[in-house]
């Protein structure tokens, strides 16, 4: 025996201080209004004793699976949970495909194509912007690109020079843009002549000295100039005074002795000749005379040196030297107008001196105005030759940079133009600006889009929600929870082969499974009539779909898969819940089987435990053994009588107080109030047939007690005895005839004969 430990209840439903425990024998009968706690007291059942036995609980349906998209039923708890657990992961599969379909169609709109608006789609608010900034750049760029054409015609056109190739066009304006530079008039002039010029020949360089040593020359002078005459014999008339020496030195050259003085008129006399020629020496005034001729001579020759020095003639050089050439030149005159004013003094000097041999020039004028150098316009000579030399030997080269300056003059100008363009045109830098502006806004618009899918998409590297890779991801474990589910699926065919066989041995034809599997290859059964026409799953009513959860949890008691070393304990709760007579007998009949040891590999009664509960007072009245004999048993030297009371276990629960009936006295009260009980069940379940073979036995009981005739109870009511009688039958008839009344009606007619026999108030207590 069984003690169910009531204070273990979650809630306080039942009562524990008059009962705190249970007792359970290996059969168990109790019966319970809806609302008692017979579905709690299945689930302390299974709580408490799960441990130590295998609990095994009906529930009605609940193990049976109604797919309607497949038309069909599930079996088998282990493929219910899987199904259960498929319908879960599928809808879970849906939400997630369901989510990444959403997020693709947002990359798509993001990344747009034409064919997307076929699949119902629009485009993304980033994607029209960047879609209108798009126009507006391309508008732009058309615009400039026809300004690049059209002035890239005008300067291909321009002949004035001709400053471009036959085939510039739009690409080789937009390359000059970044080379171009205004030009000054004259530098645009000298590009011109450039280009207008003819070759020149090469100019060799002659290989002239010019160098003039004015620095001895003018040693040399002023020491002639400075040179003092020595004096022989001293004249005190003649003394230091140059003048009247060289007076006296000229007389001498005019005058013999005997001859009157030019000066004076008197006679020169011989002594007087004589003195005055011993007054200097002679030899040294012929040398001093010779000095100052040599250097007349030297002044002479260099100034005639100077006066060879030839100016650059222009028309030998290129345009672009005469500029400097002209300098040259001008530094050329400078140079010999300074030798010869420079060498003209000297010589003046130098005649002077030669005049007055015996007068000493000192300080000359010469050191101020001393000439320069003439090496240095040398050397700006030979670069100028070797400017044009090498100017010449790239003419063609400079011809056509020459060409590209201007060109690139020109570009810089047609830049500049506003209006002067074109209508509106603001100039090539404020459209240009603007294109770039367009651009720049445009790729951050791009930018903005690239980061939206980047942030989609998600990365792999660290998986976030709200993304598709995440998905992605949880779609794949999905997918494996998917297949590791359906490894626990287990075939039912067997058993259903054996329901079906029952099914129709009750005289249910109309009601076959037929094997089908879905597309997770989980078996689902469809439902056939006997025409083998497949039936509508949800017209499948609540007695057929109870039926078939009932048989197969009665198959499943014996699978071998299930089978352990503890014994079992079978509890049904309310497993009676069908609208179909048939139903009931069959469910009936397999229950009293399986408590009576006819399946041996389902429940031994020796150590199994069998336990129904039911608030149908009609299936309580029906399942328990029937009659009421007794067996005898020796006990102790005594022979004593033992009824289905003392077999069994009886309870009656009602306000969470657990009744034990233990005898037919203390059931027979109680029986005929089930009547009514059952009475009532039957009539919500709408079962008409049912309800009148309880109307039956509630007279049969009430006369019998009450010890009423039968034609005196129905008196004139003909119609309500043949109703109540011939079309009430026994629990194992299965025939029916049409009864065309509806439940109320029958509940009218069971009260109005209650009341011909003054029994209404009987009617009312008992009809509540």
């Amino acid at each position: 025996m069984l003690s169910l430990d009531l204070s273990e209840q979650e809630y306080e439903l039942f009562n524990v201080e008059e009962k705190s425990h249970l007792e359970l024998k290996n059969k168990n009968f109790i019966f319970g209004k809806n609302g008692a706690g017979k579905s709690t007291l299945c689930k302390m059942i299974e709580k408490q004793f799960t441990d130590e036995f295998d609990v095994r609980l009906f529930t009605g349906f609940e193990n049976v699976v109604v797919d309607t998209k497949l038309n069909a039923v599930v079996l088998g708890e282990e493929n219910i949970d899987a199904k259960k657990n498929l319908q879960a992961l599928d809808r879970k599969l849906y939400d997630l495909i369901s989510e990444k379909k959403n997020l693709v169609n947002q990359i798509k709109s993001l990344d747009w194509k034409d064919e997307y608006k076929e699949e119902g789609l629009q485009k993304h608010p980033l994607y029209k912007s960047k879609e209108e900034l798009s126009n507006l750049y391309s508008n732009k760029e058309s615009e400039i690109n026809t300004f690049y054409t059209d002035k890239a015609r005008e300067l291909r056109e321009f002949n004035s020079p001709q400053i471009t190739k036959t085939s510039y066009n739009r690409n080789d304006f937009i390359k000059d843009i970044s080379r171009r530079k205004i030009l000054d008039d004259k530098e645009i002039e000298d590009l011109k002549n450039t280009l207008s010029e003819i070759q020149k020949s090469k100019i060799i360089e002659k290989a002239e000295d010019k160098k003039f040593d004015f620095t001895t020359l003018i040693d040399n002078v002023k020491r002639i100039l400075e040179h003092e005459v020595a004096v022989v014999t001293v004249i005190e008339e003649l003394k230091d005074n140059p003048a009247r020496k060289q007076f006296a030195q000229t007389g001498l050259k005019i005058h013999k002795a005997g001859e009157k003085c030019s000066f004076c008129g008197n006679e020169i006399t011989e002594d007087r000749i004589k003195k005055l020629e011993t007054l200097v020496s002679m030899p040294e005034i012929q040398r001093i005379q010779t000095g100052i001729n040599e250097n007349i001579q030297i002044v002479d020759n260099i100034r005639k040196e100077v006066n060879k020095i030839e100016e650059l003639d222009k028309e030998r050089f290129y345009i672009m030297l005469h500029k400097e050439i002209d300098e040259v030149n001008t530094d050329i005159r400078l140079y010999k107008e300074k030798c010869n004013q420079y060498l003209v003094k000297l010589k003046d000097a130098l005649n002077k001196r030669l005049s007055s041999i015996f007068n000493t020039i000192l300080n000359i004028d010469v050191d101020i105005e001393f000439p320069e150098d003439f090496t240095s316009i040398e050397e700006r000579i030979k670069n100028i030759i070797k400017k044009h030399n090498e100017l010449d030997a790239n003419i063609e080269h400079r011809r056509i940079e020459a060409q590209k300056k201007i060109r690139l003059h020109f570009v810089a100008l047609k830049l500049n133009e506003k209006e002067n363009y074109k209508k509106d045109w603001r100039g090539y830098e404020i459209e240009f600006h603007e294109l770039e502006r367009l651009e720049n806004d445009r790729l951050k618009i791009q930018e903005k889009i690239v980061n939206s899918i980047i942030k989609l998409e998600g990365s792999k590297d660290k998986l976030e929600e709200n993304t598709v890779l995440y998905l992605d991801s949880e779609i794949k474990k999905t997918n494996e929870e998917k297949e590791a589910v359906l490894k626990e699926t287990k075939s039912t065919y067997k058993f259903v082969q054996i329901i079906n066989n029952k099914l129709k041995k009750a005289g249910k034809y109309n009601l076959e499974l037929a094997l089908n599997k879905d597309e997770d290859g989980i078996e689902h059964y469809l439902v056939k009539d006997n025409n083998e026409k497949v039936r509508s799953i949800d017209k499948l009513s609540t007695g057929e779909k109870n039926i078939i959860a009932f048989l197969y949890f009665l198959e499943s008691l014996s699978d071998v898969e299930k089978q352990n070393d503890k014994n079992k304990i079978i509890v049904f709760d309310d497993p009676m819940n069908s609208n179909d007579d048939t139903m009931q007998y069959l469910i009936i009949t397999e229950m009293q089987k399986l408590y009576t040891d006819k399946y041996k590999d389902k429940f031994k009664s020796q150590k199994d435990y069998f336990i129904c509960l039911t608030h149908n007072a009609h299936f309580y009245l029906n399942i328990q053994p029937h009659g009421n004999f007794k067996d005898k048993k020796l006990i102790n030297g005594n022979l004593v009588e033992i009824s289905k009371y003392d077999k069994n276990n009886f309870y009656r629960l009602e306000n969470g107080k657990f009744k034990l009936i233990s005898s037919q006295n203390e059931d027979f009260n109680t029986h005929y109030e089930l009547l009514w009980i059952e009475l009532h069940s039957l009539y919500e379940s709408d079962l008409l047939n049912s309800m009148l073979n309880s109307m039956r036995r509630i007279i049969e009981t009430y006369i019998k007690f009450n010890k009423i005739n039968l034609e005196n109870f129905y008196k004139d009511k003909e119609e309500h005895k043949k109703l109540f009688d011939v079309n009430s039958h026994s629990i194992d008839d299965h025939s029916m005839e049409t009864i065309g009344k509806d439940k109320d009606t029958l509940i009218a007619m069971f009260k109005e004969v209650f009341k011909t026999n003054n029994a209404i108030e009987h009617f009312r207590t008992y009809w509540k």
